[in-house]
């Protein structure tokens, strides 16, 4: 998924995107607090290296795939075009059925309120590579 991101406060957890299930943690979560964050309800396993400042738009992409048995990076935060992080993990696999729950600036309970603007929200049906980022990220600011 990208956005464009505009965080009023940085202090505490607010949800970007969400979508899974609770109920058996199988779940895509990307979140802010002064990072942006992927993981499930109980843990972040990746958080970006930069940090999030308030009151400044920032254009976030975030990619989560189910683990393979290759060594390549399953999930990857890339922040106003550049690849932040990356990493490999295979805890968990995102949900899939009619019990997940999709929410953009919330949680599944209606918490966990994203604090800010979120503006040209796109989702993908897989990861985008470095140069697909660039190119989403570049046409944006031409405009």
């Amino acid at each position: 998924m990208c956005a464009w991101i505009y965080p009023r406060s940085n202090t505490t957890d607010q949800d970007i995107f969400f979508y899974g299930s609770q109920a058996n943690i199988q779940m895509f979560l990307v979140k802010i607090s002064s990072r942006i964050d992927i993981g499930d309800w109980n843990s972040e396993s990746v958080s970006s290296a930069a940090s999030i400042s308030r009151d400044r738009w920032y254009h976030i992409c975030a990619g989560r795939q189910n683990a393979t048995s290759n060594n390549w990076p399953n999930q990857t935060i890339y922040i106003n075009g550049v690849l932040d992080s990356a990493t490999k993990d295979d805890r968990y696999t995102i949900g899939g059925g009619e019990t997940n729950i999709f929410a953009i600036g919330s949680d599944s309970y209606g918490s966990n309120f994203f604090n800010g603007t979120i503006d040209e929200v796109m989702f993908f049906n897989r990861t985008l590579n470095s140069s697909e980022v660039s190119v989403i990220y570049n046409m944006n600011m031409s405009v």
